[in-house]
């Protein structure tokens, strides 16, 4: 029972175990923004990370609508559910 739920986890439906693929745009873009992030000040600063944000809300939806395995599936809602809740919080503060 615990080999199906891993199964079921961690595996396509060809049943290739799927944890990571090489970074996609949305991600690629995310990794550089936050990158300029740590090198830029001011403005330029404030808009590396809004499109760094944006690139990764794109990444997250796009795991959670066409991951290849469940566990992507949940590591983009997971992502997803922690962007709302920083922002959110970010917001309201």
């Amino acid at each position: 029972m615990i080999k199906k739920i891993i199964d079921r986890i961690f595996r396509d439906k060809e049943g290739h175990i799927v944890i990571w693929q090489w970074p996609n745009v949305p991600l690629w873009t995310w990794i550089i923004a936050t990158a300029l992030g740590f090198i830029l000040k001011n403005t330029p600063k404030t808009i590396a990370s809004g499109i760094g944000t944006v690139a990764l809300v794109i990444w997250a939806a796009l795991e959670i609508g066409w991951g290849k395995s469940l566990f992507r599936r949940l590591v983009g809602g997971i992502v997803l559910i922690s962007i709302l809740v920083s922002t959110g919080m970010k917001l309201f503060s």
